[in-house]
């Protein structure tokens, strides 16, 4: 069976690295009066790791990921 998670594709990238972006960017949209969508926290598991249902490798996104996120996206989208 294969690997879900690739070494290759997500060697470089930690959930810790992923996570002080996305408080930077709340932080900026906090201090801009924007609105922060935490994407992040809607794919991951109770490790802070991307849900295996929502990836190809481990980084990637798949269509079940994409599905996801323009849910959460959709009460921000005006019609």
């Amino acid at each position: 069976k294969a690997k879900i998670y690739s070494f290759l594709f997500v060697s470089k990238r930690t959930n810790k690295d992923i996570n002080t972006i996305n408080d930077y960017l709340k932080t900026y949209c906090e201090g801009n009066k924007l609105p922060f969508i935490d994407i992040h926290q809607i794919l991951v598991d109770e490790n802070g790791k991307l849900r295996k249902e929502y990836t190809f490798e481990g980084l990637h996104i798949n269509y079940r990921g994409y599905e996801k996120i323009a849910k959460a996206l959709l009460p921000y989208i005006d019609s």
